[in-house]
């Protein structure tokens, strides 16, 4: 294992690119879509109750104009799926013990 010195630049030591408010859910994987046409945010309930959740984003993960949609394990739209995306902060509802996928995307 090796080290190296730290690199000039404007972010911290640490830095935090989503922040749920619900200590109940857990946020298990952000990967990028299988298409290459946004983010997949992938919730899980643990608690055993319904949850309703708010992810905090950093700006970087979702650009102008940027929407979310509740997708299945392939990554299809779920019809029915609500996801509310407005100024940054992502709103679902997960039923308990849940899971739940999410496309960040326009």
């Amino acid at each position: 294992m090796g080290s190296c010195d730290f690199q000039a630049g404007d972010l911290g030591t640490t830095h935090s690119f989503v922040s749920l408010d619900q200590g109940g859910v857990r946020l298990v994987a952000v990967k990028e879509a299988q298409d290459g046409e946004g983010l997949i945010l992938r919730l899980v309930e643990v608690d055993g109750r319904d949850a309703e959740v708010r992810l905090a984003l950093d700006p970087q993960l979702v650009g102008a104009g940027a929407r979310a949609t509740v997708v299945d394990a392939m990554e299809r739209p779920v019809e029915g799926g609500q996801a509310e995306l407005r100024d940054g902060e992502l709103r679902v509802s997960l039923p308990a013990g849940g899971i739940l996928a999410v496309r960040l995307g326009t």
